[in-house]
């Protein structure tokens, strides 16, 4: 199978994969090479097709397909734009964040048993360096201290992940849906939230902060959640974020040291 993968057709870029619309109402999502395993990526395709079954508003997922020395996955093309450029372009925090939380709520209510468990993935966070063993050990055994659950967790649900098309939202980026307490996956939408560092180029950039905090408060009093009770699973939310931050997220390395030097977890600076 062969596209015609321009510039032109480009309409979005990530770390890990580029997406260009094929036509027909339908984009390519093509992981860039190194990004992930082939395991990985047809774990994502996997995912979709049990989210769609699971009759969550998810773009339907077509096939996987090699790309040159690439692997992509064609979806359906989600309509709308994601929440976060529509807070950006309205300014209107409080309305894309109910969306966000309703979508949440919904979410973490289904249960897809045959998907891996949130916890056992949580546990790489033994292979990092930015822990000595003492900071790994305390992680671990907050970890094991945590309670488990099945709901459907999504493990990167932020408001760029969600969009609107003036009817619905539509949820992309499956990779990594998992089972387990419903708190995980609210601690990690906390921290996607109150955490990372306001983007270049979007409108009024210096009230970002309060936006973000004013995101965070209305996620938290829509999901039911009290920070305290969330304290552990944002440790270990803060604790796998900080794993994967590039060199260009510094201000968010930086908040994230502070976070959980405050909570007493050994940290170490990899060079």
């Amino acid at each position: 199978m062969s596209f015609i993968l321009t510039q032109d057709r480009m309409i979005g870029r990530g770390n890990t994969a580029e997406v260009f619309d094929i036509g027909d109402n339908r984009v390519l999502k093509l992981f860039r090479t190194g990004a992930y395993s082939q395991g990985e990526m047809e774990r994502e395709f996997q995912n979709a097709l049990l989210a769609e079954r699971a009759g969550l508003p998810v773009p339907k997922a077509h096939s996987i397909v090699p790309v040159g020395e690439r692997t992509g996955i064609i979806y359906d093309k989600a309509p709308g734009e994601t929440l976060l450029e529509l807070i950006f372009k309205t300014g209107d925090v409080e309305t894309y964040t109910l969306k966000l939380a309703a979508l949440h709520k919904w979410l973490l209510d289904v249960s897809l048993p045959s998907v891996k468990s949130c916890k056992k993935g949580l546990r790489k966070i033994e292979r990092t360096e930015r822990f000595p063993l003492e900071g790994k050990a305390k992680l671990l055994k907050l970890l094991d201290s945590l309670p488990d659950g099945d709901s459907l967790c999504h493990d990167d649900f932020h408001f760029g992940n969600v969009l609107w098309d003036g009817k619905q939202t539509y949820l992309i980026d499956l990779m990594d849906i998992c089972k387990g307490n419903r708190n995980f996956d609210i601690a990690r939408t906390l921290y996607l939230t109150e955490f990372p560092q306001a983007p270049e180029n979007i409108p009024n950039r210096e009230n970002f902060p309060e936006m973000q905090k004013l995101a965070a408060d209305i996620y938290l009093r829509e999901m039911g959640a009290a920070r305290d009770e969330l304290e552990p699973f944002l440790i270990i939310a803060a604790a796998r974020s900080l794993t994967g931050l590039k060199d260009d997220q510094a201000k968010q390395q930086e908040l994230t040291l502070q976070y959980l030097r405050s909570k007493k977890i050994p940290v170490q600076i990899v060079i």
